[in-house]
Parts: structure tokens; C-alpha cells; sequence
């Protein structure tokens, strides 16, 4: 569902934004260079709040051309991490950070005319109760579309289903986001959570337009008594036990001591960026990545040279508690245990994937663990 940028945490990666574009700028670099480097983007809220947004380097080719000053976006499956930048566009606490997941989409208003309403339904999607009803809209040349609304936003359609309205019934949809059925592979509109407005027969120069575009021989409006095509997914709850005396994120940034400690968290996104390993130098106790030196392989810390190194496993994952988040940074073993792989698995798979990261890194990469 879509909430507030005020209302946002680490902790929570199930809901979606609905913002405004501010500002959207690339991290310019001082010299010429054939980098990429990342993006901003400065958002507002229905509130005014302004958030941040940070797009890394390896995903700006996919968002470069996606936003628009001034136009309304709809964002879910982001990270929200700490703002963490010196120079602040946004005084809030937090910031979210784009991932490979990360689906942007504009709301657009959708304008027609209802022939068809089907009768409302009451489902149980992922536990709990929801109301539905499905009506299709079709455009002054006849095409038509499938539109699904949900719970509140039932009733503003219910009160036409067998009525006796006059024809004909317009219809204007704010705000809504278009999917694919998955059946029929036909795209249908769907309401957007709470953001979603819906209008008939409204006395605005849209509607006297669309009306004035009608022809005489139109479809007559009929109610439906169907089963609707929806067809609901599936979800993933996590739950963290609470009876463990553990050391807080919180307490470990505060106390700033240097140790082993154990921390309740839950891993909320797994920030590869497409190096997951890299070869480290063979000299016993030295784990320094090796650079590229003609043919070979240089060592900086050994100053020493090899054919070959001894391949490393380096995650990055973002974790939260209860009231803080922070980044980790596990290795070798760990990376392994994490995945539920063996070493040998790893290297087997350094070269499959999206990005050459491994299809298990990009799986886990935006589902929360404990």
C-alpha cells in the first residue's frame, strides 16, 4: 500500500510511495571519464515532505530516462537506509536507494465510458478480507478496456451496478496502474491503494470533451453477474524472535568499541552491485585484492606479482532492528551460508546471472531474512 515519506522506516519493504518529482540530476565527474556515476532524485510527498533518492551507478542506465520534473511516480521495492549524505536535500531522517528490483511506474488518468459492471466480490487475499468488483470502459472508437477496483473504492462503482442510471456513464480514473493478465495477456487497470480517485459524470471540459467525441450508435450498459479475473499472489512473512538479549544497532553505533558482537537483525536487501568476488593475493595472511598489471596480477601490499589469485567471496547486505539499520559485509564462508551453498557451488557460478551476479544473489537480493 502506498504511505507517507514521513512514515517510512528500514524495517518496512512491503509498501509503496507515491511522489512527486523535485529535482533529477547525475553525479557529474571532476575529469572526463567513461564512469558511470549515480543519480539523484529530490521528491515531495502530498505532504510537502520532501525525501531523497539515490540510484547507484550500475542501475542508472535503467532509470535515466524514467523521471520527469513535475510529473507523479508511483515507487515500490526500494531500500530505505539512513540519509546519510553531508550535503542534505531533504532534512529526513531517511533516504531510499534503487535496486535491480526497484519498479517505477507514472500515474496516468484514464478517461471512458462504462458498458459493463460486474458483480461485487469479497476475497481473502493473503489472510485478510478484500472487496473487488471489475467494469470495462471503452473509448469514442470502440476500444475497450478491463478495469479492477478495490475495497473503498467498490462502492463509487457498486452504486451503478443495476441501476437505472442514464446513459451514458463517464467515467475518469486518477491515479490508477496498469497490469497484464495473467490468463489472457490483455492489460487492465487496477486501483492504486487509496491514492486512486475515481469520477463520473463530472461538469469539466475533460468530460464535455470525451462526451462531444461519442457517437450516436453506442453499446448499451449492462450489469454482470461473473467471477473476476483476478488472480491473487503470493506473500512471505518473517518473524523475529523476541526473547534473545542481543546487542541493538543502535548500541553498537553509539558505544563505537571494537569486538565481536551478536545482532538481531533482519536483512532487508543484499547490495550487490555485480562484484561478489574478486581475486586477493596468494601470500599467506594477505587478503588485498590483486589489480590487473599486463598479463599478471599485482599485488600493491606484498608488491608482488601472480598468474592467478585465491578467489573471495564479499556480500554486502543492508540489515535493520528494531531502530536502527546499518550495512554488513559478510565473506567467504559466510557468503556460502547465507546462500546455502558450498564454495565449490560459488565458483561454478561466477559467470551466471544478471550482471554476473548469481541467480541465488539476485533471488534473496530483496527478500527479508532473519
Amino acid at each position: 500500500m502506498y504511505v507517507l515519506a514521513s512514515d517510512i522506516s528500514p524495517m518496512n519493504t512491503r509498501n509503496a510511495l507515491r511522489l512527486r518529482t523535485v529535482r533529477a540530476y547525475d553525479i557529474q565527474e571532476r575529469k572526463p571519464s567513461p564512469v558511470l556515476k549515480p543519480k539523484e532524485v529530490v521528491f515531495h510527498d502530498q505532504q510537502g515532505t520532501f525525501l531523497h533518492a539515490h540510484i547507484p551507478k550500475e542501475f542508472v542506465e535503467k532509470f535515466r530516462s524514467t523521471f520527469t520534473e513535475g510529473k507523479v511516480y508511483g515507487v515500490k521495492n526500494f531500500v530505505v537506509i539512513t540519509n546519510f549524505y553531508s550535503f542534505k536535500t531533504s532534512p529526513h531522517k531517511f533516504m531510499i536507494k534503487f535496486n535491480y528490483q526497484t519498479v517505477v511506474k507514472q500515474l496516468k488518468d484514464v478517461i471512458g465510458r462504462v458498458v459493463e459492471i460486474h458483480a461485487p466480490q469479497e476475497k481473502v487475499i493473503n489472510g485478510k478480507n478484500a472487496r473487488l468488483i471489475d467494469f470495462v470502459i471503452e473509448d469514442s472508437d470502440g476500444i475497450q478496456l478491463g478495469c479492477t477496483v478495490w475495497d473503498d473504492h467498490v462502492n463509487k462503482v457498486e452504486v451503478y451496478y443495476n441501476s437505472a442510471t442514464e446513459e451514458p456513464l463517464l467515467v475518469l480514473i486518477q491515479f490508477c496502474r496498469a497490469r497484464t493478465c495473467l490468463k489472457s495477456g490483455d492489460i487492465k487497470i487496477c486501483s492504486s491503494y487509496d491514492v486512486t480517485q475515481l469520477l463520473f459524470n463530472q461538469q469539466t471540459p475533460e468530460f464535455m470533451q470525451f462526451r462531444e467525441s461519442l457517437c450516436l450508435e453506442q453499446t448499451p450498459m449492462r450489469s454482470i453477474v461473473s467471477q473476476s479475473s483476478f488472480n491473487p499472489g503470493s506473500s512471505y512473512t518473517v518473524s523475529l524472535k523476541e526473547d534473545l538479549q542481543l546487542r541493538t544497532l543502535t548500541v553498537v553505533y553509539a558505544k563505537k568499541e571494537f569486538g565481536e558482537f551478536w545482532v538481531a537483525a533482519r536483512i532487508v536487501f543484499i547490495d550487490c552491485d555485480g562484484e561478489w568476488y574478486y581475486p586477493s593475493c596468494r601470500t599467506k595472511s594477505c587478503y588485498k585484492k590483486l589489480e590487473p598489471k599486463k598479463e599478471f596480477l599485482y599485488c600493491k601490499e606484498c608488491d608482488r606479482t601472480w598468474g592467478d589469485g585465491i578467489l573471495r567471496y564479499r556480500i554486502k547486505i543492508r540489515v535493520v532492528d528494531i531502530k536502527g539499520n546499518a550495512p554488513f559485509v559478510m565473506w567467504d564462508r559466510e557468503c556460502t551460508e547465507l546462500l546455502g551453498l558450498s564454495a565449490l557451488d560459488l565458483k561454478q557460478k561466477n559467470s551466471q546471472g544478471k550482471d554476473g551476479v548469481p541467480a541465488e544473489i539476485q533471488a534473496l537480493s530483496y527478500m527479508p531474512h532473519s
